[in-house]
């Protein structure tokens, strides 16, 4: 096995690891990254969790 195949191996390993949505803060920003679907489900269910009047949402 090949050092670049060894690492592309360990690299998606790592991936599948993560969580479905990595979310970022910054000072004026809020980044999630994953796959759309599960950045949408997230949104969605942040969203429906304000409505409800839930505290310590995700995005919050």
């Amino acid at each position: 096995m090949s050092l670049n195949s060894a690492l592309n191996s360990a690299i998606h390993a790592e991936a599948e690891q993560r969580a479905p949505v990595r979310v970022y803060r910054g000072e004026t920003r809020v980044i999630l990254v994953g796959k759309i679907d599960e950045v949408s489900r997230m949104i969605n269910r942040c969203i429906d969790a304000e409505r409800a009047g839930i505290r310590g949402s995700v995005l919050a």
